[in-house]
């Protein structure tokens, strides 16, 4: 019972926890192990039988039959809530029971801790990129931004939900509309069952290799600007497709795609600015005789304070499980000394030092007493709950009473 998780605060075995149980499920500690090995004893030939290679005949019959049996009987219910006006707690007890029991009414122990942190997210502010870096980087990078070829395109589509026959030649029917000089938009606004784009009168935009699905993709890659498609089948329906513009693979201009190199090249110079400063605060650290604020002076970094907080249970950067384990550390909170760099995710590492550290302690008497005497006013209920089953029992074993 002692390992079971819901018996333990913080990984030990709670004596509390055990009283708040025994509580919830209306027992005294003697009659839940008496059911337990009860429960114990009822599993017992089941299992043995089940792990042995050697039954014998009555044995295995017995249990059979025991397992088919089908009984029924009367019973009567008690519950503690029943007698708990009846049971009275005196402040006695309440202050014996805090003498014995303190333990089990610590608080939680808490650190707040000064840190200070250096990111690629913080360092972006401060990376400059020159005209001239921007137009080295565009040519540096040429080969891959080449762009593949692209078609611009409109479709008509038509399911097809029964008889595929029936969908071809409606969507041939469609085609000679089309082919005898009615406008392709609007039509497609007419017929087309396409969702995306049938309001649109039919436009996909530019669409490149590997856009669409195959049987599409073949067609208007082998199409010329301006022609229309028969009927093609694929397994979104019949489609009739017009290509409307064409184009091929080819470098953007650097006007074009000026703002995504600038941020691509912002985002590396970031980088590379953040390992040299990481390299050189790991130095500082070294450096600065176990005084944080040292470093951050040096370093030109903030130092930043968490609220108190208790293990695995922080807020903010604290949240962080590596950042919650440096901070519990004896290192951290009883030597006092700056951590070593704990990361906190890709390019982001903090160094953190205590700032307080408020250790566990049983908490004052007056703060427990009305969660002792509720604990002690259900261990009463329980017992008399208990003498009552007993003198019950003696009088139906005794033939004086029946349920």
């Amino acid at each position: 019972m002692e390992s079971s998780p819901g018996l333990q605060i913080e990984g030990k075995f709670s004596k509390e926890a055990y009283a708040n149980y025994l509580a919830q499920v209306n027992k005294s500690a003697d009659l839940l192990q008496r059911d337990i090995k009860e429960d114990i004893k009822s599993a017992a030939l089941p299992k043995m039988i089940s792990q042995t290679a050697f039954a014998l005949n009555s044995e295995v019959e017995n249990q059979y039959k025991l397992s088919k049996q089908i009984r029924s009987f009367n019973y009567i219910e008690f519950s503690s809530k029943d007698y708990a006006d009846k049971v009275t707690v005196t402040e006695e007890e309440i202050n014996n029971h805090y003498k014995e029991f303190g333990q089990d009414f610590m608080t939680t122990e808490e650190v707040s801790v000064n840190y200070i942190e250096l990111s690629t997210a913080d360092l972006l502010e401060n990376a400059e990129v020159t005209d001239e870096e921007l137009q080295t980087y565009y040519q540096v990078r040429k080969d891959t931004l080449m762009e593949g070829e692209k078609r611009k395109a409109q479709h008509i589509l038509l399911p097809v939900a029964g008889n595929e026959d029936e969908v071809k030649i409606e969507m041939e029917k469609i085609a000679v509309r089309i082919k005898a000089g009615e406008d392709f938009a609007a039509v497609a606004k007419e017929v087309s069952q396409d969702p995306g784009s049938a309001k649109n009168g039919g436009d996909l935009g530019w669409v490149a290799k590997d856009d669409m699905v195959k049987e599409f993709e073949d067609k208007l890659f082998s199409m010329n600007v301006g022609k229309i498609s028969e009927p093609v089948l694929s397994s979104f329906g019949y489609h009739i497709i017009k290509l409307t513009e064409l184009k091929s693979p080819h470098v953007p201009a650097l006007e074009d795609i000026k703002d995504t190199l600038m941020e691509e090249l912002k985002h590396e110079k970031a980088e590379e600015l953040f390992l040299n400063q990481a390299d050189e605060l790991f130095t500082i650290i070294i450096d600065s005789d176990n005084v944080l604020e040292i470093a951050a002076d040096t370093s030109g970094l903030t130092i930043h304070t968490t609220e108190l907080f208790s293990n695995g249970r922080g807020m903010g950067i604290a949240a962080n499980q590596d950042f919650s384990t440096a901070a519990f550390s004896d290192r951290i909170k009883l030597d006092g000394e700056i951590s070593e760099m704990i990361n906190l995710g890709e390019s982001h590492i903090t160094y953190i030092q205590i700032n307080e550290h408020k250790p566990p302690v049983i908490k004052p008497l007056a703060d427990v007493t009305e969660a002792i005497s509720i604990k002690l006013k259900s261990e009463k209920s329980l017992a008399l709950v208990e003498q009552k089953v007993k003198e019950l029992a003696e009088k139906i074993n005794a033939g004086e009473t029946t349920l």
